[in-house]
């Protein structure tokens, strides 16, 4: 879909059971979905961009809880958990795996992947509750990095001034 929402339909019940996201990361260019198969217990798109492959989600998450049971600080296993927690929007357990991360020990595409989900993270909570999430938006702030990183936390300044009443504030941002 080119909207990066994946939905799950019981062909049965004809009942939407599990509705997906693409990560904030992916290139939504190339990363649209077409027509969806399941073949030899994969998932297979087929859209104007190519044919790709996924593993079952139930798949992903036993290997992940064996990684982990294995090396409960393995930091690949607890970032790729927190992506399939990403997909799902399920933002407060992102999180908590995010915390577990030791951010230091992480280098190249590793420390990418986690900077990205650590972001989106972080974003998400605080547009959630513009308020009160002080301190994840300061951690956002030392975070923000790229040029559309400072960007994004920028709107995201102004929409908390605006949630607060603040309005010559929101207007200085904007």
């Amino acid at each position: 879909l080119t909207s990066g929402e994946l939905l799950a339909i019981n062909l049965k019940t004809l009942e939407l059971e599990v509705t997906s996201f693409l990560p904030a990361s992916a290139n939504p260019e190339l990363s649209q979905f077409g027509n969806l198969a399941m073949y030899r217990g994969m998932l297979a798109s087929l859209s104007p961009q190519g044919l790709v492959v996924f593993e079952p989600k139930l798949s992903i998450e036993a290997e992940l809880q064996q990684q982990l049971t294995a090396d409960p600080q393995s930091a690949p296993a607890a970032i790729r958990k927190a992506e399939l927690e990403l997909i799902h929007r399920h933002y407060p357990q992102a999180r908590e795996v995010l915390q577990k991360v030791r951010a230091t020990d992480l280098a190249g595409d590793l420390l990418q992947r986690y900077r990205a989900a650590v972001v989106t993270t972080l974003s998400a909570l605080v547009r959630e509750d513009l308020k009160t999430r002080d301190k994840e938006f300061e951690e956002l702030a030392r975070l923000a990095e790229q040029p559309a990183e400072l960007q994004a936390l920028e709107m995201l300044r102004a929409e908390r001034l605006v949630s607060r009443g603040d309005w010559p504030g929101a207007f200085q941002v904007y």
